[in-house]
């Protein structure tokens, strides 16, 4: 729990006290200066009392949180955002760093989530042996604010050890994590962008989130990166060159199925991203899109 004492979200998860880290910056509750009234979203309900409190530092300096990485092996890490303090998008942007590899590059809670509306990121990563993790939080040049974070995850779980057969093979989903949130509604005019893989920024500067809060519950489906298993040289017309990075990971399955909140009724638009890098036979991969039944 970022600038906060010890809380229990509405899941049960125990959210412990970030002080002992000494990450730097400063614990502030918001409510103490302003009268912060949350969007009623499931992912505000979900959080609880982890979204009272916030660590912050100036856009000069920079907040190091360190995790011990008990083993190698696959890690997951959640951000919780919030913004609170300001109603006009550019006021604070910021980027963050794991293992010294940006992950979330100039990102503006507002204008991706909107006034004191949640925000959860996620970021996959692997390390090759037991050690340290390092998260850095650092201000953008001419943001006026620097960055503040609300609340951190982080899980561990083993990757795939063998190698593919006849089918294609599944990665264990994390033994511990916090509950995935539901996403916030799609804005008009604003699209959302999700991957089978970590939090990317791809060569436009779009963000892509994770996949996983779009997932409905009572769907399946696992997710693996081919080329961990086989040689991928994909060969990807001109126009999908700058969105390379969406078809690193896939997701598959036999029954996928994702929903998108939305906010207002009109025409939307919905773009697919496939590849095929497995079965270079005809027939080996075939199956339905349903949108709205």
């Amino acid at each position: 729990n970022c600038g906060g004492p010890t809380v229990t979200d509405a899941a049960g998860n125990v959210w412990t006290s970030d002080a002992s880290r000494n990450p730097g910056g400063d614990a502030i509750t918001p409510s103490d200066w302003n009268d912060v009234v949350l969007v009623p979203t499931a992912v505000a309900s979900a959080y609880g009392a982890l979204l009272r409190t916030e660590r912050w530092t100036s856009v000069n300096s920079d907040m190091i949180y360190t995790f011990d990485a008990p083993a190698a092996g696959f890690y997951r890490l959640q951000f919780v955002f919030l913004e609170v303090w300001h109603e006009t998008p550019r006021q604070r942007v910021f980027s963050v760093s794991v293992q010294g590899e940006v992950v979330l590059r100039e990102l503006d809670v507002l204008s991706e989530s909107g006034f004191a509306n949640p925000l959860v990121k996620e970021h996959d990563f692997s390390v090759a042996e037991a050690g340290v993790i390092e998260v850095r939080f650092a201000g953008v040049a001419g943001s006026p604010q620097g960055p503040a974070v609300y609340g951190m995850a982080l899980a561990h779980f083993e990757g795939p050890t063998d190698s593919p057969t006849t089918a294609e093979p599944t990665t264990p989903a994390p033994t511990t994590v916090a509950p995935t949130p539901v996403p916030t509604s799609l804005v008009v005019g604003q699209p959302v962008r999700f991957v089978a893989g970590p939090f990317m920024t791809d060569a436009r500067g779009w963000s892509w989130s994770n996949d996983q809060a779009y997932i409905t519950a009572t769907a399946d489906g696992d997710t693996i990166r081919p080329s961990e298993w086989i040689p991928i040289a994909p060969s990807l017309r001109p126009d999908l060159e700058a969105v390379s990075q969406v078809f690193v990971i896939e997701r598959y399955g036999s029954r996928i199925e994702y929903t998108v909140p939305v906010t207002a009724p009109g025409p939307y638009t919905i773009t697919l991203y496939l590849i095929e890098s497995w079965h270079d036979v005809v027939g080996r991969r075939v199956f339905n899109l349903d949108l709205q039944g």
